[in-house]
């Protein structure tokens, strides 16, 4: 037999199979038949106590096996340690050891990785089992990179075994309603409902023989429990009803001998009828049948995970009901449960009891669970990485604070600073990089509305919270970007990223290895040594790549951002203003060259979000009535700042607040902000410092688009009624043509100004001029868009293939700045796709722009750049022009001036770089001393 395999292995490298890398593992190590046998055996033993529940023992047998199995190099042997592996993980589960399960489920998938050939079948349950596990321990943001990898698997392969993307899309949507996305979570019902619906008359997949001891086949239970979640969030009572009623109708509530599966089962299903009933309906009587009867049950069969489950669930149902006394006494009895210590919500437990007992004014026993957890979640934060220990985090910061209003101890400040600090860097771990959802948006708000409580007393504190509020902001443009590009220049530096992020974990383990080997074996330390020496090598080429050729990637990839980093670009004559209104009040964030602090101002939310309206509707309905609003928004949002003369002012605004334009803002002495400072905006402080890091320098200064419209053009769109808008914009294409004169540019007008010509041209000038119509769709803004001649439209999600790396684009359109505000990303728009395409500033219309006056405002403003003003300089004068020399007083209206703002970097256009300065001072120096000397030998003559 040994020389069989010899000369199988020898005809497989002669003949150059595909086959030859295994061809050379046979011959290296030749495995005999013996071997093969004892492995057998071993697997037989553990497998047999597997089979009887020893599972203690049958781990110890199993990893013996193990062992024996990596003794060997061949293909067959490598296969055989991925079963054992899998076994072994399976039975780590079974016993709620999720970190030695999940330790072992990577190292089968490193060893499937090495294996010459395609098991899809295997890769897929391999990467299921992962985020099955950290599923169970809560680490969301691991559990769905392993989904997303099985995904990738089912979509590129053919699978054998319907089992597994049964699981792979029944986890999906489980996974998708805890994070909050129920248009997810019904795509992927969808999908496990269609896999389930396929192969019901399957015996295998329904499991009929392999399950025969079970009431409820397990693919059934959870085809009616997955069908059962999305309705409950819903509220469609109907369909809750009807898959209820199927379960029930399958089960015996007096049977004493229950499967553990089964109750598994069970206790799911009736556990969610009863949540359906406290958490969605409030209808807390209703609600207490379902636990009873399934804690009877539970009790019945002496399940013990069950009964704590249930204890758990109904606790919470007794805190909602406000019943804390017996919403004590069932904590307190999962305190007691032998499965406790391995239980998903151990530390959520403590939570609950410090909550309930500090509602029931038991503050001594609600400060020591307080305390427990907190101390769980420090000392253990790599198991605990989702959604439950973020809300337990905040929720205890919030109690904190209500002890601190009645104290006034600043230690108990700290804690309630502590438990925010550790929250927010778990919202930044659980964040998909997607919309935030309302689900998302309810945490962001209560973490962002902490941190700034507290920082706010704790002056030391500022700076940090600051840093977490800003690396929490959605950023979802550019997530949505990473996620929508399946093809294209994203592969690439995709692929890096994950290469290095692997890379990063092989060096950790390595550091790992050195700290406890033993130093007098010499040679083992000098092979990890060069081994770390390389991949550390390979982190740094990696990373150098990455932000030289992948600039953009790898900053909008950053998950941090260093006030320091932004505070040293700035000028010290600039200040940056962030407005974020909260349930405390408004805050603002206050950023110098030299500080950074926090200032508070109590207005309500409700209060400034209707002066905010008003004062819009004044203003684009051309009221006379603006005036007094614009003060009273002075006194709140600008006043209390005490800001210093000649300052610029970069505005980065929270939610309503994004559609103000601060320059139209009063002061007592009837004087505009505009009068004062120079003004200009950003949607945030990430992608401000961005776009101030130097751009290449293009090969031409200035062109423009000016499409030629008619009446038709937009009879097909319901969001730009012909109408009501000017179609010709007579006034643009008049204004285009005089830039383009004065920055000696070139213009693109009627049939030339098409999207094809703007995509091959626009990327190597410094000054793209769009004078042409948008839509900005307020429902979905990937389908917002700019309008090119022939009707063509660039939209949205266009704009992010785009490499445009413009100094300035100009976007002389109707409501370009409009877009639909987003928790935690202020307003999405047109101009902040053009940021992500590569431009550095964007001049963008808060509302449509009288096409009359919009000329003159512009001209004025190109002559201001042409002159070498700073971009914000070159606006606040042009507007400031048009108020002195329009004579008709409602002319003056902020409605006709104030509509354009700038975006982003504000720096001159034509600014040279200090060597040149040297060179011509150099130069008129030595001019100088030329004609003295010519002048003097002259006299001397």
């Amino acid at each position: 037999m040994k020389y069989l395999s010899l000369l199988i292995a020898c005809f497989f490298l002669i003949s150059g199979s595909q086959s030859s890398s295994i061809a050379i593992q046979e011959i290296v190590s030749v495995s005999t038949e013996s071997e093969k046998e004892i492995l057998k055996e071993m697997k037989r033993d553990y497998k047999d106590l597997m089979d009887s529940g020893e599972r203690e023992k049958a781990i110890e047998k199993g990893l013996i096996a193990l062992e024996f199995s990596k003794k060997f190099t061949s293909f067959y042997f490598q296969n055989e340690a991925i079963e054992i592996l899998l076994d072994l993980g399976s039975m780590y589960s079974h016993l709620k050891l999720y970190k030695e399960a999940l330790s072992i489920y990577n190292d089968a998938l490193e060893i499937e990785k090495k294996i010459s050939r395609s098991h899809s079948d295997q890769k897929l349950k391999i990467y299921y089992l992962i985020a099955y596990v950290n599923n169970e321990v809560d680490n969301f943001n691991e559990k769905m990179k392993a989904l997303e990898k099985a995904e990738q698997i089912i979509d590129q392969n053919e699978i054998t075994d319907k089992q597994w993307v049964y699981n792979v899309f029944m986890l999906f949507v489980h996974s998708y309603i805890y994070y909050g996305d129920m248009e997810m979570a019904k795509k992927y019902l969808k999908k496990s409902n269609f896999v389930f619906e396929s192969n019901q008359e399957d015996a295998n997949f329904m499991k009929l023989e392999e399950e025969k001891h079970l009431v409820l086949k397990s693919n059934y239970a959870n085809y009616l429990l997955t069908n059962l979640r999305v309705p409950i969030i819903e509220g469609n009572h109907q369909e809750v009803t009807k898959y209820f009623n199927l379960f029930e109708k399958e089960i015996d509530k007096q049977k004493t001998d229950y499967d553990e599966e089964d109750l598994w089962s069970i206790n799911n299903l009736y556990i969610q009828m009863a949540l359906y009933h406290t958490r969605y309906l409030q209808d807390y009587e209703k609600a207490v049948p379902y636990f009873e009867d399934v804690l009877e049950i539970n009790q019945r069969n002496n399940f013990q995970w069950g009964i704590l489950d249930v204890s758990y669930f109904f606790a919470y149902h007794y805190i909602q009901s406000q019943n804390l006394e017996k919403a004590i006494y069932y904590l307190k009895e999962c305190l007691k449960n032998p499965e406790y210590e391995n239980y998903t919500y151990a530390v959520t437990i403590h939570q609950n009891l410090g909550s309930s007992y500090f509602y029931n004014c038991e503050f001594e026993n609600a400060v020591k669970h307080f305390d427990q957890m907190m101390n769980s979640y420090k000392t253990e934060k790599e198991t605990y990485q989702g959604v439950y220990a973020m809300r337990d985090l905040y929720e205890v910061g919030n109690i904190y604070i209500e002890i601190y209003e009645d104290l006034k101890d600043k230690k108990i400040l700290q804690k309630a600073y502590e438990a925010f600090r550790m929250s927010s860097e778990l919202f930044s771990s659980v964040y998909q990089g997607n919309i935030y959802n309302d689900y998302l948006s309810v945490h962001h708000r209560f973490i962002t509305d902490g941190l700034l409580y507290c920082s706010f007393i704790l002056k030391d504190k500022q700076k940090e919270a600051m840093e977490l509020i800003e690396m929490n902001n959605s950023d979802f443009l550019w997530t949505n970007f990473i996620k929508k590009q399946s093809e294209g220049f994203l592969n690439f530096p995709i692929e890096l990223k994950e290469n290095l992020i692997q890379l990063e974990n092989e060096t950790q383990k390595l550091e790992l290895q050195l700290q406890t080997k033993n130093e007098d074996d010499k040679s083992d330390l000098n092979e990890l040594k060069n081994e770390l020496k390389i991949k550390k090598d390979s982190i740094t080429k990696l990373s150098a790549q990455l932000e030289t050729e992948f600039r953009s990637f790898h900053n909008f990839t950053k998950s941090s951002i260093s006030l320091d980093a932004i505070q040293s670009d700035l000028e010290k004559d600039e200040i940056i203003i962030k407005h974020i209104v909260t349930d405390f009040g408004l805050y603002t964030l206050k950023l110098t060259k030299t500080e950074a602090e926090i200032r508070k101002t109590l207005v309500s939310e409700n209060y400034l979000s209707q002066q905010v309206g008003l004062y819009l509707q004044n203003l684009k309905e051309r009221s006379p009535q603006y005036k007094q609003l614009s003060k009273v928004l002075y006194k709140i949002l600008v006043e209390p700042l005490n800001l210093k003369e000649n300052q610029k002012i970069i505005f980065i605004n929270d939610s309503f607040l994004s559609y103000l334009p601060f320059e139209t803002l009063m002061d007592e002495k009837d004087f505009f902000l505009l009068e004062k400072k120079q003004i200009s905006y950003s949607n945030s402080l990430k992608l401000w410092n961005i776009q101030r890091q130097k751009g290449k320098v293009n090969t031409s200064n200035f062109i423009a688009f000016s499409p030629e419209y008619s009446e038709n053009s937009f009879e097909k769109d319901s969001l730009l009624n012909a109408q009501e808008i000017n179609v010709e914009l007579r006034g643009a294409k008049k204004e285009a043509n005089q830039i383009s004169k004065l920055w000696d540019g070139q213009l693109y007008d009627g049939q030339k100004a098409s999207k094809t010509n703007f995509l091959k041209f626009a990327k190597d000038v410094d000054i793209v001029h769009l004078a042409m119509h948008a839509v900005v769709d307020e429902t979905d803004n990937n389908q917002s868009n700019l309008i090119f001649q022939g009707n063509e439209r660039l939209y949205f999600h266009e704009f992010y293939e785009i490499d445009l790396p413009a100094q300035l684009v100009v976007l002389s359109a109707c409501n370009t700045g409009l877009g639909n505000v987003k928790a935690g990303e202020g307003v999405i728009s047109i101009s902040r796709a053009f940021t992500f395409s590569g431009v550095k500033s964007t001049l963008m219309s808060l509302w449509q722009i009288p096409d009359k006056e919009t000329p003159e405002i512009m001209l004025s403003f190109y002559e201001n750049l042409k002159a070498g003003q700073t971009k914000d300089a070159a606006l606040q004068e042009a507007k400031l022009n048009y108020l002195k020399n329009t004579e008709v007083e409602e002319l003056k209206h902020p409605y006709y001036w104030a509509g354009f703002i700038v975006t982003g970097d504000t720096s001159s256009l034509n600014a040279q770089p200090d060597w040149i300065w040297w060179i011509i001072i150099g130069l008129v120096i030595s001019a100088i001393l030329f004609f003295v000397f010519k002048k003097k030998n002259s006299n001397s003559i």
